[in-house]
């Protein structure tokens, strides 16, 4: 997995393997995000699956999430995720309701970027009630 913040509030999350950051770096540019004390949604599309990680990599990502918990809460308005086939965004619902109690805010899935992109901008207008709703 890798981010992008380039186009901040915005925030592109990638699973292409030949890409994918430590995960000490990750974490660190996740704190980044969250360092600036404000809003943003993460954007992404592609085959989630793609993501391995060691064991450590995924005890060190839970001890930072927990850690981080309140200002996931607060700033991460969702991960909206494009999936263009129905039956995988169908396939995909169970695990976005698990993703939505372990990390704190909801992953949302759509049929396109195109849609991502215009979800995640009216994530980012509506006030903090808005931006809690389940998928």
């Amino acid at each position: 997995m890798y981010i992008d913040s380039s186009s901040h509030p915005l925030v592109r999350m990638g699973y292409e393997r030949d890409k994918a950051q430590p995960i000490t770096e990750l974490l660190a540019d996740f704190s980044a995000l969250l360092d600036r004390g404000q809003a943003f949604v993460f954007v992404s599309e592609g085959d989630m699956a793609q993501e391995e990680r060691s064991p450590e990599d995924r005890k060190q990502v839970v001890l930072w999430m927990k850690a981080h918990r309140p200002a996931l809460q607060g700033l991460v308005r969702a991960l909206v995720h494009a999936e263009p086939d129905a039956h995988k965004r169908e396939q995909a619902a169970e695990f976005a309701r698990m993703f939505g109690k372990a990390w704190g805010y909801p992953l949302l899935l759509v049929a396109s970027p195109q849609e991502a992109r215009q979800r995640a901008l009216e994530l980012l207008e509506t006030d903090g009630d808005g931006a809690r709703e389940t998928p």
